[in-house]
């Protein structure tokens, strides 16, 4: 222990300039960052001065990592690791009591004024911070996986600070390689209700066998080769692992099962099939336009993926692979609604004007309404239980167009919850001394599947509630009056599932040229 104790103190007094540095941006960062919620009114700014303000809490979020990165790299480097003539390896260092007081240096100097911040960033933001130890925990444990131990990795392999910053610059370009060549092998993107589960533990477990591994040994290119070699297998899952298949795995079929409680029809009256040039090369985009009913009541229905088959004259046949789908969440009612696929032009063309038969697969998640709380409007911050701590925003009070407002959540997104309000049609003044009738008006906050925690350096995040954003009134004004109150009705899953719907008969559009498609925007 007496050896641990020495090695720390003497890290303690080499590098502190460094941590006062790491320890100086953790504490400006913990009194910037909180003007990004535009409630926290410590001081009276101006908006020209809360603007700068929210530039500098940006910039110095991403300089908290920044000096994690000079802190380790600078530490780890004290007793080098790789070649033979270091100078510890002749005094009586025991590698277990080095790699001791290493980690405890960076228990001291990162985790602890991390935790400290994040903390601190809770209380300001009205959240209990007891409340929320697992999310703490869970986030510190993204920090460990995605910063910290490959920090620690990489310099216990490299000489000194400049091979430090280029091996990480090179890792860093690697990682935009993949994501480029996993856009090129995916041939479009599709969504499920679950992240990676593989990248994260397998980063962490590599990572600390190869800390463990160099520390006993020194065996520096079998170090790097272990290295090496996770980084290039999740460069691989990155381009090959299929996603199509894990929409499959998320969203099964029926299995016997009755049909998810949505009915799709073609919608032939409203809107035509229409075609487009994809922003992807020798693509274009079909759009179908649909009518979804047959939601119970208390119930939402989302469509979160399509899959598209179409058969054309001659044994012509195409199906398309996993395409997601963007906000399209159905309720009580008949909604009007368009759901797109990607396809080849080449493929397009060959089915030409004939007659089609078009089948599409949708991968659906059924909900149902449980817990809803309902708040009053206040001119003060006001908290929701399971939700957030949302705060009096001006539009609010002054009737704008679009009634808006942004509320602090803690270390992720909301669960799923439909946020509604009653508006007037009438400016508030008028509304409060002619009572007018009344509609209620409603937006889609947060997501099904939120998690303990979302890695941030931040514990405290934002979600606009946005009551104007779901809903078109043409020639009307919004106006949630200050005498309104807004309901907060989380939803449950009930089941994920896929769901088929077939047009016997169809006829594609043909495909503006580039010529026709300036014409017509003229």
């Amino acid at each position: 222990m007496n050896q641990i104790l020495h090695i720390f103190a003497k890290d303690v007094r080499r590098f502190w300039p460094e941590i006062l540095i790491s320890l100086g941006i953790t504490a400006a960062f913990v009194w910037a960052y909180p003007v990004n919620w535009a409630s926290v009114s410590r001081i009276n700014f101006s908006y020209a001065d809360t603007r700068r303000l929210e530039i500098v809490a940006n910039v110095l979020t991403g300089l908290v990592p920044a000096s994690w990165w000079l802190l380790i790299t600078r530490v780890i480097h004290a007793e080098s690791l790789v070649g033979d003539r270091q100078f510890w390896i002749t005094r009586p260092y025991e590698w277990p009591k080095l790699l001791a007081a290493k980690a405890l240096f960076i228990a001291a100097f990162i985790y602890l004024p991390f935790t400290v911040a994040q903390w601190a960033l809770l209380i300001q933001a009205g959240f209990p911070p007891f409340n929320y130890l697992p999310g703490l925990l869970f986030n510190l444990l993204f920090a460990t996986a995605t910063v910290v131990v490959p920090l620690v990795a990489i310099s216990a392999v490299t000489r000194n600070f400049v091979r430090m910053t280029l091996t990480l610059l090179a890792i860093l370009l690697g990682i935009v390689a993949v994501a480029i060549l996993s856009d090129f092998a995916e041939s479009s993107p599709v969504g499920t209700p679950y992240g990676d589960v593989y990248s994260f533990p397998l980063v962490l477990i590599v990572g600390i066998s190869a800390v463990v591994l160099q520390y006993a040994r020194r065996k520096v290119w079998l170090t790097r080769a272990l290295i090496a070699s996770a980084l290039v297998c999740i460069a691989i899952a990155a381009i090959v692992l299929p996603t199509q298949g894990m929409v499959d795995a998320a969203f099964p079929p029926p299995a016997g099962l009755p049909d998810i409680n949505l009915h799709l029809s073609l919608d032939q009256e409203e809107r035509k099939v229409s075609v487009s040039n994809s922003e992807k090369k020798n693509q274009v985009d079909v759009g179908i336009p649909l009518i979804a009913e047959g939601v119970p009541p208390q119930h939402m229905v989302e469509i979160n993926d399509v899959k598209a088959s179409i058969d054309g004259p001659g044994g012509l046949h195409w199906t398309s692979p996993w395409h997601i789908v963007y906000n399209r969440r159905f309720m009580l009612g008949a909604w009007t609604s368009t759901v797109e696929f990607t396809m080849p032009k080449r493929i397009y063309e060959q089915f030409g004007s004939a007659p089609v038969t078009l089948k599409l697969t949708l991968a659906t998640t059924e909900t149902r309404a449980g817990k809803a709380t309902r708040m009053p409007l206040s001119s003060q911050a006001f908290s929701v239980p399971d939700f957030g701590v949302c705060p009096a925003n001006a539009y609010w009070a002054t009737s704008a167009v679009s009634p808006e407002m942004t509320c602090r959540v803690a270390f992720n997104q909301p669960r799923l919850t439909y946020v509604t309000a009653s508006e007037s049609t009438e400016p508030c003044k008028i509304a409060l001394a002619q009572p007018q009738q009344t509609e209620t008006v409603g937006t889609w906050v947060g997501s099904l599947d939120p998690g303990l925690a979302e890695f941030g350096i931040t514990s405290v995040w934002t979600t606009s509630v946005n009551l104007a954003g779901e809903v078109s009134y043409p020639n009307r004004r919004h106006h949630v009056c200050p005498d309104a109150s807004l309901t907060f009705t989380q939803y449950e899953l009930v089941r994920r599932t896929q769901s088929d719907m077939t047009i016997p008969t169809i006829t594609l559009p043909k495909l503006k040229t580039a010529a026709e498609t300036i014409l017509l925007r003229e």
